[in-house]
């Protein structure tokens, strides 16, 4: 996908849909979706000082991505099983773990957008990060992601 940065005759999406096929196999184009859904569904707007995460159209988006998430779920444990290959079983692993991770920050900031910052959820997200980093090291920066999500994320949540 880097190469759309020098070469402006590439398509970003067919670069993307090419990556992402070679990632997931056939079931490529869902996976788009959800990620593009996912991406509409978080803080961006918050972070960027566009929008309260108290407002009710914040609080509407983090609910719809819990509930894209969740309904997501049977599609990826269904690939893990089915997977043709090692590397696809591996990428739709780390969607689900991806997945798990985002759902718990939605729930924080939902708590975050509620007056009151949920620290047993802070902690679970924490507790998955660690509990997981052998696992995702070569894709996932645990120091990184917590890092980032604590001393950039959070500030601005608040």
């Amino acid at each position: 996908m880097a190469q759309t940065l020098w070469d402006k005759e590439l398509s970003f999406e067919l670069e993307t849909d090419c990556a992402l096929r070679a990632e997931f196999g056939s079931d490529y184009a869902l996976v788009r979706d959800y990620l593009k859904k996912l991406t509409d569904c978080g803080c961006a707007p918050v972070l960027r000082g566009e929008a309260s995460i108290a407002s009710g159209q914040s609080k509407a988006k983090l609910l719809e991505g819990i509930k894209t998430i969740q309904e997501f779920r049977a599609t990826v444990n269904e690939n893990i099983l089915h997977a043709e290959t090692s590397i696809l079983r591996a990428s739709w692993k780390n969607l689900l773990f991806h997945g798990q991770l985002y759902s718990l920050m939605l729930e924080y900031y939902l708590s975050v957008a509620a007056g009151a910052p949920d620290t047993a959820k802070l902690a679970s997200i924490d507790e998955l990060v660690c509990s997981q980093e052998w696992a995702t090291q070569s894709v996932f920066d645990t120091f990184l992601f917590q890092h980032t999500f604590k001393n950039n994320i959070l500030r601005k949540l608040r």
